[in-house]
This record gives structure tokens, sequence and C-alpha cells, in this order.
């Protein structure tokens, strides 16, 4: 399974007529020399049927806007975990025509690799459930009294989220916010942290990765109080 339900990443490379020029043979609406946003459909792994479920097997998009005046492309990649069902034929087709996730990771590391380090913008979101730690002992919480905003709008308020912004985060983290959502889904937690852009060849992302495990054992670690 994917560590996260969804995994925006955005980062710049300075213009690069090789990489436009390979780009318009398979993303949609490219044009030579620059000047129009290009994009792809999503590419999913398929490599065989599903047993019980998706195995680390994402969807990806990919997007770029070229910005001639400051002589930048502006990229950005969205990764979510597919969908159980087969995918429709005409994506299987698109993502075989582009060399499927497999396809996408090797540009990507082709256009990273051009430069010496990529800082990228990591946007991440995190669906967990909790055995206990600190996260579960704060939220959900009942609030009242004046200390509390909003306290007495109605009966019984429960404070259910919580969100931080840092300076100097550790591995870069810059904002966390946690929402509770139920007993049974547990909580949400979403991630922003700039950090250096790796990709592996299916698309794992060994960056955000090492993140998400990290703010889970401050979170839900039982021995951490």
């Amino acid at each position: 399974m994917l560590p996260f339900e969804d995994a925006s990443i955005s980062w710049e490379s300075p213009l690069d007529l090789d990489i436009w020029s390979r780009a318009a043979t398979w993303f949609e609406e490219a044009r030579e020399g620059g000047g129009a946003d290009i994009t792809t459909r999503p590419a999913a792994f398929h490599s065989g049927p599903i047993v019980g479920g998706p195995a680390y097997s994402p969807m990806i998009y990919i997007a770029c806007h070229s910005d001639p005046d400051a002589k930048l492309f502006r990229w950005n990649l969205q990764v979510t975990p597919r969908p159980e069902e087969e995918p429709p034929e005409e994506v299987l087709r698109r993502s075989d025509s582009v060399g499927g996730i497999r396809g996408i990771a090797i540009f990507v590391n082709d256009v990273i690799g051009k430069l010496p380090v990529v800082a990228a913008e990591y946007e991440l979101t995190v669906i967990a459930k909790s055995n206990g730690g600190p996260l579960s002992d704060f939220l959900p919480r009942p609030v009242s009294g004046e200390e509390w905003p909003g306290a007495k709008i109605g009966k019984s308020a429960v404070l259910e989220e919580i969100g931080y912004r840092y300076k100097d985060g550790v591995m870069g983290i810059t904002e966390i916010s946690a929402y509770y959502l139920n007993d049974d889904e547990g909580y949400m937690i979403n991630i922003s942290a700039n950090a250096v852009l790796r990709i592996g060849e299916n698309f794992q992302l060994p960056v955000a990765d090492d993140i998400i495990t990290f703010v889970k054992g401050q979170f839900f670690n039982p021995t951490r109080k």
C-alpha cells in the first residue's frame, strides 16, 4: 500500500529544449519551444492483476508550466493510490505509451539529474489509525470556557483539529495539521515540507516515506508523552 493518501510534489528546473522536445512526444498539449502547459493522463503501474487489493501501485499525474521570462520549468507531480478496480483500457493505453510509472520516473530523474540538488515542496496527506500516543491523548477533547474561542457557540464543543507551523523544522517540515476523523478511521494528517526530490524506478518516494515515518512516530508512539 502507499504510505499516503495523496502526495503533491513541486519543483523548478531551468528551461531545457531537449527536455521540452522529449516531453512533446508524449505529453498532451506540449509545444516545441515552450509557452504552453504540458500534462499527462494518469499512468498506472499494471504489471499484473491485483491480489487482495492494491499493493504499491500509484496513479501518477505530472504537469509542467514553462516560464520563459524566468527561464524556468515549474513541475508538479500528483501521486495517489491506484483504485482496486482495473483501469479503463484508454488509461492503460496511455500509460503504456509513456512507459507506465517507470517511464515517467525515468523522465523525471533525467530532468532532476541535470541539477546538483533539487529542492522540492512536498504536500503529503496521511490517514492513520492510532494505538495510543500524544495525538490520541490530545484529540478529540471537550472544550469549554473563555480560553477556547467558539466553545460557547453550541453545547458539548469538541476540539478535533490542531495545526503547527515550524521554522527550521526537522527534515524540512514547515507545517503539520491533524484532524480527528472517527474511531474507525483515525486521523488525517497533512504535512508540508521542503526537502530533496528523490524518485525510485517504480515511483517510490523515499524522502516522503521518511518524513511520514518520523511524523507518525512523533504523534502515535505510545511511549512518547
